[in-house]
């Protein structure tokens, strides 16, 4: 790939587009795993009441 003037904003740009796109799923992912795991203390701690 060559690069040059306009070319290397461009690329730059796409790669930030990718990297945001990366941390935004992420970010989902560890919501998500987060509210799985309270989800299993809420559980496990009303088992153990009754």
């Amino acid at each position: 790939m060559v690069f040059d003037r306009t070319t290397v904003p461009a690329f730059l740009a796409a790669v930030a587009a990718g990297l945001i796109d990366v941390d935004q799923q992420l970010r989902g992912i560890s919501q998500f795993v987060t509210g799985r795991r309270h989800g299993q203390r809420t559980g496990s701690d009303e088992g153990a009441r009754m």
